[in-house]
C-alpha cells in the first residue's frame, strides 16, 4: 500500500519532533488551510515549509488549500495543489 505522509507543524518548537519517522525524498503532502489569517501565521508556515524541504528533501509536495501563486514553487519541488472545500464553494457562487 502506498502512503503519502501528512506532514503539519505549528511553531519552531514542533520541528523537534512533527518530521520523525518519514522516509526523506517521497512525495509529501501538507496543507495551508488556517495558514494565511495572519502574517504571524503566514510566518510559521514558510518556516515550518522550509524546515520540511531541509530535513526531508521531498521529490513533490501535494498541497491542500491555496497560496501564493508562485511563493512556494520558488523552492524549487513541484507543487501540485488540490484547492480547499471552501475554495470550491467560493468559485461556485
Amino acid at each position: 500500500i502506498a502512503v503519502i505522509p501528512t506532514i503539519t507543524w505549528n511553531n519552531a518548537t514542533s520541528f523537534e519532533w512533527c518530521f520523525r519517522g518519514v522516509e526523506p525524498g517521497g512525495v509529501l503532502a501538507t496543507s495551508t488551510v488556517g495558514s494565511r489569517l495572519t502574517p504571524e501565521m503566514k510566518r510559521l508556515f514558510i518556516a515550518g515549509f522550509e524546515e520540511m524541504l531541509t530535513r526531508l528533501s521531498p521529490e513533490r509536495i501535494m498541497l491542500y488549500g491555496d497560496y501564493d501563486t508562485g511563493v512556494l514553487e520558488a523552492y524549487g519541488v513541484p507543487v501540485e495543489w488540490f484547492p480547499s472545500f471552501q475554495a470550491k464553494f467560493d468559485q461556485e457562487v
